[in-house]
Parts: C-alpha cells; sequence; structure tokens
C-alpha cells in the first residue's frame, strides 16, 4: 500500500512540476530584470495584430555625371566639371520602359522569396498591376522592423572585374542558393556568408579561378628575377670584355676607337630599349583581381589562391568572437546579405510609402476571458469526474490539467503559431483527452478486477473511433494556408501527446489506485 502511494506521490509531483513550468514559467534574474525563460507562444495576425507594409515604384532621380562624347564619369568635383566641359544630368532611377507588368509581378515573386528566405510562414502579399505597387501583411514581433527595412532592397549581386567595373563576370543569377554558416573555436565564434552557385555559374566560377584572376605563384616570380640577374651578370662581362678590348683598340688606332665608342652608344640604347620592354612585360603581368559588390557597395577585392571547383565560395564575415551581441549584429547582416543574393535582383528600385500596425480585432483582454471561460467550464467538468468516480476521478482530474500543462509547451518549443483555427485545434484536444479519461474512469468503475483489460479496450476504442480526426489533421498540416495549419498542427500536437500521456500517466495513476 505504502509502494502505491509512493507512485501516485511521485506522478502527481511531476505533473505539479510541468504545470508550474507551464502556466506561471521559470524566472531567472539577469541584471537588474527579472525574465521568464520559458518560450512565449507564437501568435498568429488574426490574435496579435499586424503590420502592414506598402512599397511602391520609387519616382525619385539621381543626378549624373556626363563628359562631351555622353559617357558617364562615376566621380568629378565642380571645379573638374567646369573645366572639363562636363555636364549634370538627373536621371530618373526607375526608367519608363521598365514599368510593366511583367516587371512587377517579378518583384512580387522576389518579395516573396525574402520572405520565405526569412522564414515568415503567416503573410499576405498583394500587387496592383496598374502602377506596382505591392502590400504586404506580416505578423506584428521584434523581428518585424528588421523585415520592413529589408524587404524592398534592390539586391544587385556582381562579380566584376576590380579595374573594369564595367565588366560584370557574374552576377545572381548564377546563384543557387545563400546561407549563414558558422565555425566555433576555442578564440570564439566566425560567422561566413556561403553561396553555391548553379550549374552555369559553377563551370564560369571554375574558369575565373583558374585563369586571369587565379593568384601568381612566388616560384615564377622567383625565377624571373633569377633569369634577370643571370642576364645582368652576362651583360657586365660582356660589357667588361668590351672595354677592355676598346682599351687596347685605343692605343692602335684612333679610328676604331671612335667606332667602339658609336657601337657602346648602340648597345647602350638597345640596353635601354630592353629594359624598357621588361618593364611593359611586368606591368602587362600584374595580378588581376575580381571584386563582389551587393547594391555597389564593396564586399571583398581578392583573387584565387586554387580554382573553385565544388561551385561555391564562403566569406568571413568577422574575426572570432564570443560577444553575444557582436554575433547576433554579425548573424542579422549576414543572413540579410544571404536573403538579398538568393531571391535575386529586383527589377526596379521600391521604396516604402506607408508602415502601419494594425490592431487585431480579438484584443489582449478578449483573449483573457475566454482564457478565463475556457479554465471555469474545465474545472466543473472535473469536477464531475471527481464526484461520479470519487478517488479515480481525482487522480483523472490531476492528471488532465498536467496534460494540458505539457501541451501548451509542446505547442511552445514546436514553434507553433497560435491563429483562431489553431484555438480551435487546442479546444479540440481538450475535449477529445477529457472523453478518452471518462471512458477509462467508466471502464475502471464497471470492471474493478479487471482493470487492465478494461482500460486497454477503452484506448483501443477510443482510438479506433478517432481514426478520421487524425487523418483531418495530418492533411491540414501540409496545406500552405495558415489558419487551416495552425488548425492541424495544435490538433495533431494534441492528438499525439494525449496518445503518450494517458499510456504513461493517467493509466498508470488509474491502475495504481
Amino acid at each position: 500500500m505504502k509502494e502505491k502511494n509512493l507512485k501516485i506521490a511521485v506522478r502527481i509531483l511531476a505533473i505539479l512540476l510541468i504545470c508550474l513550468v507551464s502556466f506561471i514559467g521559470v524566472y531567472v534574474q539577469e541584471g537588474n530584470q527579472i525574465i521568464n525563460k520559458v518560450t512565449g507562444y507564437k501568435l498568429g495576425m488574426d490574435l496579435q495584430g499586424a503590420r502592414v507594409i506598402t512599397i511602391k515604384v520609387s519616382d525619385e532621380s539621381e543626378e549624373i555625371i556626363k563628359d562631351a562624347e555622353g559617357n558617364v564619369i562615376e566621380e568629378a568635383t565642380d571645379e573638374e566639371i567646369e573645366q572639363n566641359g562636363y555636364t549634370k544630368e538627373n536621371v530618373p532611377v526607375n526608367k519608363e520602359e521598365d514599368k510593366n507588368v511583367e516587371n512587377y509581378k517579378k518583384a512580387k515573386d522576389i518579395i516573396e522569396t525574402r520572405l520565405k528566405k526569412l522564414a515568415i510562414q503567416n503573410y499576405t502579399i498583394k500587387l496592383n498591376e496598374e502602377n506596382g505597387t505591392i502590400t504586404i501583411e506580416v505578423p506584428e514581433n521584434e523581428n518585424t522592423d528588421y523585415i520592413v527595412s529589408n524587404i524592398s532592397e534592390v539586391g544587385k549581386f556582381q562579380i566584376t572585374d576590380s579595374e573594369d567595373t564595367e565588366n560584370v563576370l557574374l552576377d545572381s543569377n548564377a546563384i543557387k542558393e545563400a546561407n549563414v554558416l558558422y565555425n566555433t573555436t576555442t578564440t570564439g565564434t566566425t560567422v561566413y556568408l556561403s553561396m553555391e552557385f548553379n550549374k552555369e555559374g559553377k563551370t564560369k566560377l571554375k574558369e575565373l579561378t583558374s585563369g586571369d584572376y587565379a593568384t601568381k605563384e612566388e616560384e615564377e616570380n622567383d625565377e624571373t628575377e633569377d633569369t634577370s640577374d643571370s642576364t645582368e651578370e652576362t651583360e657586365e662581362q660582356e660589357n667588361n670584355t668590351s672595354e677592355t678590348n676598346n682599351t687596347e683598340e685605343q692605343a692602335e688606332n684612333t679610328e676604331q676607337d671612335t667606332e667602339n665608342q658609336t657601337e657602346n652608344t648602340e648597345n647602350s640604347t638597345e640596353e635601354q630599349n630592353d629594359n624598357e620592354e621588361t618593364d611593359e612585360k611586368s606591368e602587362e603581368d600584374t595580378q588581376k583581381k575580381v571584386t563582389l559588390k551587393l547594391d555597389d557597395t564593396e564586399m571583398i577585392t581578392s583573387s584565387f589562391d586554387e580554382p573553385i571547383e565544388n561551385g561555391m565560395i564562403q566569406l568571413s564575415m568577422n574575426a572570432a568572437t564570443t560577444s553575444e551581441d557582436t554575433l547576433q549584429d554579425t548573424v542579422e547582416h549576414a543572413t540579410t546579405m544571404a536573403m538579398l543574393i538568393e531571391s535575386g535582383t529586383m527589377p526596379l528600385e521600391y521604396e516604402i510609402d506607408t508602415n502601419e500596425y494594425i490592431l487585431s480585432e480579438i484584443t489582449q483582454d478578449t483573449l483573457s476571458k475566454l482564457v478565463i471561460i475556457a479554465s471555469i467550464l474545465v474545472a466543473i467538468a472535473l469536477i464531475y469526474l471527481i464526484i461520479k468516480y470519487k478517488g479515480i476521478g481525482l487522480l483523472a482530474s490531476i492528471s488532465y490539467i498536467g496534460f494540458v500543462g505539457l501541451y501548451m509547451l509542446v505547442i511552445r518549443y514546436t514553434n507553433v503559431e497560435i491563429t483562431l483555427e489553431g484555438l480551435s485545434g487546442i479546444l479540440i484536444a481538450g475535449i477529445l483527452n477529457y472523453i478518452l479519461n471518462k471512458k477509462m474512469l467508466q471502464s475502471t468503475k464497471e470492471i474493478q478486477e479487471t482493470i487492465q483489460k478494461s482500460t486497454m479496450q477503452a484506448f483501443t476504442s477510443f482510438f479506433v473511433k478517432t481514426i478520421p480526426v487524425w487523418i483531418i489533421s495530418i492533411i491540414a498540416c501540409f496545406i500552405t494556408w495558415m489558419p487551416v495549419s495552425s488548425f492541424g498542427m495544435t490538433l495533431v500536437w494534441g492528438l499525439i501527446i494525449m496518445l503518450i500521456y494517458n499510456i504513461i500517466v493517467t493509466k498508470k495513476l488509474i491502475d495504481t489506485k
């Protein structure tokens, strides 16, 4: 008897611990604040409100400088403009011929790709095909401002020649995927921006890294220097010999001396020409480099130490660090770059027109009232079990509360976004679990002497009847529409926890009693 009571006490304590963590939280002091370390609920737009962002095709102009032949001059002072006869022009950032439905749709697709890259699942996006205005609705949370500030960037990624920037060697069309990687050592964590090229880009990248833009080896330079030294020594020996012969010939014949001086002058001229040709060759052999740019901002300029055959480039974004704030900023910056590079270049420049927070029609006060009403109904239902089934009814009621606490923890840590439809899934799971508990108690009361067999029969009968619910909830999980997906995810987790929890906890409590 004591052993049975001990088992009951241990299980009840475990349930109380789960309920404390789920309903109250785990609080720790960090600095001057006390923070709940238990993850919060992820609410959908219909419960928490939404940020509505409207972006429009930019009507701004940029000032460019041109010479007399119409060539664009990147930089020039007012004095240089006046001296060289340059002209200034205001040119729209978006050409009229580019403002068409095709480009509007492409811009919408790129923004949608960026939202998915940022793991934003619950969003709406609408396009006005007449003027290209795009309206985006995303949940309001700590990441919303970050999304707003980066979602409409052009994202023009290019790999160009470092000297001739107009020579574009590769661009974002050659990118297959861009991701953020980490490498942690004893000195800290380093963040990398990894870019994987597609089939065409991989071939082009291999040609670049093994051709003119490959780093020249030092051995070749050493051999060139050795050859130059030996050539200079040979020339010195020849000059010394020439000078000795000239001295002897000067003593013998004045006319020959004059001829030798002429020959020396010619040799000197030839040596100067040879040196000039060598200098020209050195200039031709200057190391060629590439520049990686994103929206005309230089990321890196370098040559390639060895051919890249796997089609991947990894750029270090920081020195190894142990600072969480520095690491977080670096990761955010790298994530933005990966998002822009992978999604492609916007065909038009956009600017934010409106940025508004829309309150949910269901306020926090309304949610609180709904939770209170649901809690009262659950309490009444559990009191009914206690009155009807006495001791085992009390244990089943305690087990039910533990089920709710565990269910809420799983919802939080599986990152399920709760919408109104998701709340209905939670409600259905709670009702089904109550029905199961009641059937288990009823079966136990009717056949007390065969409790093991009766509870398993109750399990089998109940889950056979709920097979259609399992099928519907699983199918709903794979539907991309967030309300349906939220309903499916909450219900599936409820069914899974109900099955495992009642076998491990509720059944054991009743059997022990």
